[in-house]
């Protein structure tokens, strides 16, 4: 090969090769620091949704007991109006 016989091509084939080498491996670093980006981005996002299902939940039992308060009101109020 020319490389061989040629020192200079050698050292300039070496030195691309060793080029290529350092950017593929720039290249897995970016892949690898993306995805964990992505994956603390997915994880604060169940977080947040699940802290968000849970106080929907406490809203939802609040307004069942409100609606049931208001159901009781109401029942006393007609049977007040009725005694009337």
């Amino acid at each position: 090969m020319l490389a061989q016989n040629n020192d200079f091509i050698a050292s300039a084939s070496q030195s691309l090769y060793e080029s290529n080498a350092d950017e593929i491996t720039r290249e897995k670093y970016r892949a690898r620091e993306n995805y964990m980006c992505l994956e603390r981005t997915l994880a604060e996002q169940k977080t947040k949704l699940a802290e968000q299902e849970a106080a929907l939940s406490e809203k939802d039992n609040a307004l069942a007991e409100k609606d049931k308060l208001i159901r009781q009101l109401q029942k006393q109020l007609a049977e007040m109006q009725s005694v009337d």
